[in-house]
């Protein structure tokens, strides 16, 4: 939980790295709370659901670009690689294998190792 907050209050930060936890506990939350609003708008059927994942996606679409830039930035990657994301279905298996990958070890251009 506190990886969640520690990346809502860098919601614009897109300069630094953020270690694999951070990036993958934020995937998990977002993931889990789509999902679940699915299940809610199918087991009800009322389109608020909709409304409402659409909404959330529009709210937390800034902190997920910042931590994608940032675990990019930790592999070693310009922030750029984040565009992958855009091309169908590839690009963004593409972009989750670079993500998964170990951080440098060692100061790199976008700032000092983190401790994990």
């Amino acid at each position: 939980m506190n990886s969640i907050r520690f990346t809502l209050r860098r919601w614009a930060d897109f300069h630094g790295r953020s270690c694999r936890s951070e990036f993958w506990l934020w995937f998990a939350f977002h993931a889990a709370v789509l999902l679940g609003l699915q299940l809610a708008g199918a087991i009800t059927g009322l389109a608020v659901f909709g409304w409402l994942m659409t909404a959330f996606q529009i709210v937390v679409l800034l902190p997920a670009l910042a931590v994608g830039v940032r675990r990019m930035h930790d592999t070693g990657r310009s922030g750029w690689w984040v565009l992958l994301g855009l091309l169908p279905v590839v690009g963004g298996l593409l972009f989750l294998f670079m993500a998964a990958q170990r951080g440098e070890e060692w100061f790199n251009p976008f700032g000092p190792a983190l401790q994990a």
